[in-house]
């Protein structure tokens, strides 16, 4: 009797301890994902992703930036993507992966879907050097303030300066050839002086 009373918190352990390994099983194929993303790509954010992290933000080029937001229960489907740079460079990539989403194929590992649809091979950290990559703020000189990484990029090409929305419209209120017209501020662009517009 005294070895069945001992036995029986030790099978709920047991069954808890397989129930709690299923859970963490489901999410083998996710970590492989981002694994791949880590190891084959440049990834700008997060600087040093937790497995709980779903969402990557990579380098396409100097100017160029894709973020992408996987699925964690189906990681291998098509991601949330937004592109974040100048249009002269994203602007080609995002026609290209509307045009040729249909081609998505889910038993290819989301990278090699990317690259086969933008028609790119990824940077990685070993082929670029940061200093290549513009992605401080041109305002507080930083990448990350607060939260926040710089999330827009000025439009000319020759500069492309990235900015933080909240250094940009705080610099643009601050500056008198600016004016505001509902909830977007318009003027100038502190590096090459060419028009630009931010959501207030």
């Amino acid at each position: 009797k005294l070895w069945s009373s001992i036995d029986q918190p030790n099978r709920k352990l047991g069954t808890l301890l397989n129930s709690i390994k299923k859970e963490i099983d489901k999410y083998d194929l996710l970590w492989s994902v981002l694994e791949d993303i880590d190891t084959n790509t440049w990834v700008i954010e997060p600087e040093a992703p937790s497995r709980s992290c779903c969402m990557r933000r990579i380098a396409l080029d100097s100017f160029a930036f894709l973020k992408v937001e996987f699925d964690p229960t189906e990681p291998m489907k098509i991601p949330e993507f937004h592109f974040l740079g100048i249009d002269s460079v994203i602007g080609p990539l995002r026609q290209r992966l509307y045009a040729n989403l249909s081609a998505w194929d889910s038993a290819r590992l989301p990278r090699e879907n990317l690259e086969r649809i933008l028609q790119i091979t990824f940077p990685t950290k070993q082929s670029q050097t940061k200093e290549a990559l513009s992605i401080e703020c041109g305002i507080c000189y930083s990448y990350r303030l607060e939260s926040m990484v710089p999330d827009f990029v000025c439009q000319n090409p020759p500069c492309s300066k990235p900015f933080h929305q909240k250094c940009l419209s705080n610099w643009l209120l601050l500056t008198p050839d600016t004016h505001t017209t509902f909830n977007t501020i318009f003027g100038s662009c502190p590096y090459c002086g060419s028009s630009i517009h931010v959501s207030a």
